[in-house]
């Protein structure tokens, strides 16, 4: 039996055998690659191709950051002065007295002396009352701060 097959066939046979399984191997660890180098585009379950990711960023409404920051005042002295005054804020207790609250800020104001007559006492009042309510100190109203004003000219 075994004279009937010469060297030429044996080879030949072992050969294709050969040539099959590394195509077997190549297929099992390289079938994306493949597949790219056929120009066939693999699409798998649970994952977005990048050309949609592309279309859907191209699609997005473009946003704009200066939106977020926080917006530069004519006055670096006015800008001071209102993170000053919400630090002393959040130091503050949220059971403080008027009295302590209305001499507090006495002093802070009494720190910036060219706010005083300025054309911004209308956003400074507001700061004052917004950052008062946001650090719990709800007892103060528009008068007290007029007051202050007053006590301050």
């Amino acid at each position: 039996m075994l004279n009937t097959i010469s060297w030429k066939e044996y080879l030949s046979v072992l050969t294709f055998f050969i040539v099959c399984y590394y195509i077997l191997i190549a297929w099992l660890y390289y079938k994306k690659e493949i597949l790219h180098l056929l120009g066939i585009t693999v699409i798998e379950p649970g994952v977005i191709p990048a050309s949609s990711l592309q279309q859907f960023n191209s699609n997005l409404k473009k946003e704009n950051t200066s939106d977020y920051l926080p917006k530069p005042t004519n006055e670096p002295l006015l800008q001071s002065f209102i993170d000053e005054l919400t630090a002393w804020f959040e130091a503050q207790e949220n059971g403080a007295s008027k009295e302590q609250t209305i001499s507090g800020l006495l002093l802070v104001l009494n720190k910036y002396p060219t706010l005083h007559h300025t054309s911004h006492r209308t956003r400074i009042n507001q700061v004052i009352l917004s950052a008062a309510n946001h650090s719990g100190i709800s007892n103060l109203d528009e008068e007290d701060i007029e007051a202050i004003w007053r006590q301050v000219d």
